[in-house]
């Protein structure tokens, strides 16, 4: 049986308070897309400069919310079971994969907004980032539901 150390509650609720702050970012940056409308063949230099800002804040958050989670629930509860060995693993993986992402995501807008949207058009570069926005919203949904018992 697996033993936690004596601040794993509190650690894990911080992890809860995190994951609300990212929902909360994501909205954030789902608004600034939205707010630029529908796809055009010009760039609002100030609704991209929105949605770089936006963007830029989860690129802030993640990576110390990814470090923090693995290291203090992740190592935690995958030796609970085999599931949450694999789950634990699966999360990682994703962990690394989003902030490729969202990298990418935000250097394609940073181009839109200067002027040289390397071969992305707005529509892509939009599309992008809503699904960047739901892909981490749903990796959290998930995380919360798996490990409902420890969060």
């Amino acid at each position: 049986m697996a033993t936690f150390p004596i601040t794993f509650r509190s650690d894990s609720a911080s992890i809860h308070d995190e994951h609300q702050r990212l929902l909360m970012a994501l909205s954030e940056l789902a608004s600034a897309l939205e707010a630029m409308g529908p796809s055009s063949l010009s760039v609002d230099p100030l609704g991209a400069g929105r949605v770089r800002r936006s963007a830029g804040r989860l690129q802030d958050l993640l990576p110390s919310h990814f470090r923090h989670e693995e290291t203090v629930l992740f190592d935690a509860v995958a030796p609970v079971s085999p599931e949450l060995t694999e789950f634990a693993r699966q999360m990682r993986r994703e962990h690394g994969q989003f902030t490729a992402r969202l990298t990418e995501f935000v250097a394609a807008v940073a181009r839109l907004e200067s002027g040289d949207g390397g071969g992305r058009s707005f529509a892509g570069v939009k599309e992008e980032g809503e699904l960047l926005s739901h892909d981490i919203a749903a990796h959290i949904a998930l995380e919360e539901q798996q490990l409902d018992g420890f969060l």
